[in-house]
């Protein structure tokens, strides 16, 4: 891409700053970077909203169990709670206003319904619709909405053009890019509020809290979770790095040399959430408010470059071609279908015909079993011994469950073993680390060196506070110990909880002694 043409030189003058402000909130441009994200967005939720489509009843209507955002701080029925034919109507309205957003049909129309109707179904399940992605997007849809994404890159802009038979008459409209830069700016006061709330988490500059989260897959499978998460001090430079990217992208990304490199390592940091987080929307979302940074500048010298590949490869032409000359069969120019006042009653009718299809595919659905010969569902008994489990008080954790990981090395950085090995030599000083996984409370644990027959050669133990996530112990290697196997043997509360094999190597020079 370009890079944007650079800003008049700063002075103090209240009056370049009163020029530049007016500039930057109000030049003109056509507003293609606010086209891609409405484009984007939608389709970003596409996946989680016809997931959710069976179940429409059960989730947000009366018919089921909705959990009204409000009712958490004492708000209760600030917001109706409609009826499940009621509910899937709107669903279903919701899903068309998706898809004609995304294409550009009737388009502030369909994003102002798109962005109420989510808004409404994410604030009536606080379980699992409203996440930060969706407060985040409801802020671009109002945004969205505000501008003028659909004049380019739409179906409204597409008819739009074909009225105009004088081709010097249908250049882009320009408009001010306020819309665009309140994205940019929301989305930078969104990183720094990250980075705020990261700075008063201590376990996640340890990288202790990134660590557990790769492990659990909670989101989804992780393909790199597992293995990054085995190197904590790897994992503690990353958050490092992310604090620092993060508090820095409000103020780097308006420097034109600075624009690409800071949009691209956040590129990198989303789609890395995706492989060791299992994220699957937010980097989506996030990837796709991005392009609000793209200028007219930069589409002109890409299509530049498209326009080059295409005298190239002619291959390249003929799906534009194909489909200028079908639509030209299918919507001639002098046709009345594109007029503005069809256009909205197709806009209508249509809205009206995907409402009763999804309520008729609901009503065939049948959730509850109303409609069957055997009538309704009716919940059944729960097996005794099952509920007795449930309904019991909380067990204590087994000793071996408050350990995660003992391992040994050499070297360690920041409170991480940086080296794990399972042969030494003499001389050597044996960092054992205990990792312990939280909550927990204070343990004293013990931890033992034993040769190959298992006989105590020395025992050394710590207080292991409820509040820190690895304890260490050191043990010397010293010429006096003969070449062997042996066992570092971790204990708490008089249990063996863990044991780690290793090999000493070398030659001995004297009697057996340790520390």
């Amino acid at each position: 891409m370009s890079q944007s043409p650079a800003l008049a030189p700063f002075t103090l003058a209240p009056a370049t700053w009163r020029t530049r402000i007016s500039e930057f909130f109000f030049a003109q441009e056509v507003p293609y970077g606010m086209a891609i994200l409405r484009m984007l967005a939608p389709l970003a939720l596409s996946g989680n909203l016809i997931r959710r489509w069976p179940w429409v009843r059960d989730i947000f209507s009366s018919d089921g169990a909705p959990a009204p955002l409000a009712d958490n701080f004492g708000h209760f029925n600030m917001l109706p709670v409609f009826s499940g034919t009621v509910c899937v109507a709107l669903y279903a309205l919701m899903v068309l206003a998706m898809v004609t957003m995304a294409i550009g049909f009737r388009t502030r129309l369909s994003i102002i319904l798109f962005g109420t109707l989510y808004w409404y179904f994410s604030i009536m399940d606080s379980v699992s619709t409203i996440t930060k992605y969706s407060v985040i997007l409801t802020h671009f849809f109002l945004l969205l909405a505000l501008s003028n994404c659909g004049a380019v890159w739409s179906v409204d802009a597409w008819l739009a053009r074909r009225k105009v038979r004088d081709p010097l008459a249908c250049s882009l409209p320009k408009f001010p890019v306020w819309p665009a830069r309140l994205v940019q700016l929301f989305l930078g006061v969104v990183y720094l509020g990250a980075a705020v709330t990261k700075l008063h988490t201590p376990v996640f500059f340890s990288g202790d809290q990134l660590m557990y989260w790769m492990m659990t897959h909670m989101m989804s499978y992780a393909p790199l979770g597992d293995l990054l998460s085995q190197y904590p001090l790897l994992l503690s430079v990353f958050g490092y790095i992310t604090i620092i990217w993060e508090v820095a992208f409000i103020f780097c990304v308006w420097f034109p040399m600075l624009r690409l490199p800071m949009l691209a390592i956040g590129a990198i940091f989303h789609i890395m959430t995706a492989f060791t987080l299992g994220l699957l929307v937010f980097p989506v979302v996030m990837m796709s408010s991005y392009f609000a940074f793209m200028t007219e500048a930069d589409v002109q010298w890409l299509a530049a470059r498209f326009r080059k590949l295409q005298r190239r490869l002619p291959v390249l032409r003929t799906p534009f071609s194909v489909f200028g000359q079908l639509a030209d069969r299918l919507l001639p120019a002098e046709s009345r279908w594109g007029r503005p006042a069809v256009a909205n009653a197709a806009f209508v009718v249509t809205a009206g015909l995907v409402v009763m299809a999804g309520v008729e595919l609901q009503y065939r659905q049948d959730l509850y079993g109303e409609r069957r010969p055997e009538g309704r569902y009716v919940l059944q008994p729960m097996d005794t011994e099952r509920a007795e489990k449930l309904l019991a008080a909380d067990q204590g954790l087994r000793e071996k469950d408050k350990l995660m990981a003992l391992d040994l090395g050499i070297w360690a950085a920041g409170d991480h073993l940086i080296d794990r090995r399972r042969q030494f030599q003499h001389g050597d000083r044996i960092i054992a680390q205990a990792s312990l996984n939280p909550p927990r409370e204070d343990l004293w644990v013990d931890c033992l060196l034993v040769d190959g027959d298992d006989r105590l050669i020395t025992k050394v133990g710590a207080i292991a506070p409820r509040e820190l996530f690895r304890s260490h112990f050191y043990f010397e290697m010293t010429p006096g110990l003969e070449p062997g196997p042996y066992s570092i043997v971790l204990k708490t509360s008089g249990q063996e909880v863990a044991r780690r094999r290793f090999k000493l190597v070398g030659n001995p020079t004297g009697t057996v002694a340790a520390n």
